[in-house]
């Protein structure tokens, strides 16, 4: 078992446990991507998995595709190998551990979800809990800062190795798509968002539009329209 975030998400989930006794609830249904990882440890694909977090326990659900998964990265979590949206099994977890008022993320579930939900809990309270889970995030811990910095020293040398393939003909694609690449072979999961990537020319045809100014400075921000590189390039 990987003792350091068992304790991670057992002081994550008991300080969510906190937000939710101050508003008198007995446990909350966390279906959003970012809580799930954030409370759980899970980092597998956003709405695979689900928590369902009480006074007495703290559960996973999601299907046999992720259980190993699972298993390995929430050692904290209850794993029940059943989809994410299996509302029986929550229900019947609910009716297990004597859940009274249950907490739902109002800001982030969609509409169906929200009703599959209280349908499956017909006769319990729902309530929405807000930002509570969010309002956690936004503190960063000493795990989180530590990923923070693997996460810059690993963009700032994946950026590195990238510039020497910068040259004019190149497109602005192949170098998001290699930049990513190097990201990911110095240990990057994954990109946080989409790459954006300008040429000098474009930024500077993007400020002069912005303020208007491009009939008198046409000439300069094009080079007097030999930039070298084409609109596509970088």
């Amino acid at each position: 078992m990987n003792a350091k975030m068992f304790d991670l998400t057992k002081k994550r989930t008991d300080a969510l446990r906190r937000e939710l006794e101050a508003k008198e609830l007995d446990g909350a249904f966390i279906c959003y991507g970012p809580n799930v990882r954030y409370l759980s440890g899970f980092a597998g694909t956003w709405g695979d998995a689900s928590l369902l977090i009480t006074r007495y326990g703290s559960y996973i659900l999601t299907d046999s595709r992720y259980t190993i998964q699972a298993g390995e990265q929430c050692p904290y979590y209850q794993l029940k190998g059943v989809s994410a949206s299996d509302y029986k099994t929550i229900r019947a977890l609910v009716l297990n551990d004597r859940i009274r008022h249950i907490g739902f993320e109002d800001q982030t579930i969609s509409y169906s979800t929200y009703g599959a939900v209280k349908d499956a809990l017909a006769g319990f309270p729902l309530t929405g809990i807000g930002d509570c889970a969010e309002m956690l995030r936004n503190v960063k811990d000493e795990s989180e800062l530590e990923d923070i910095h693997k996460a810059c020293r690993i963009a700032c040398a994946g950026l590195a190795q990238t510039v020497p393939f910068i040259r004019p003909g190149v497109k602005e694609l192949d170098v998001a798509t290699e930049l990513e690449y190097r990201m990911k072979k110095l240990g990057a999961s994954g990109k946080s968002f989409e790459s954006s990537l300008q040429s000098v020319h474009d930024y500077v045809s993007q400020v002069t539009n912005f303020l208007g100014l491009n009939a008198a400075f046409g000439n300069v921000a094009r080079g007097g329209g030999k930039t070298g590189v084409d609109n596509a390039d970088l």
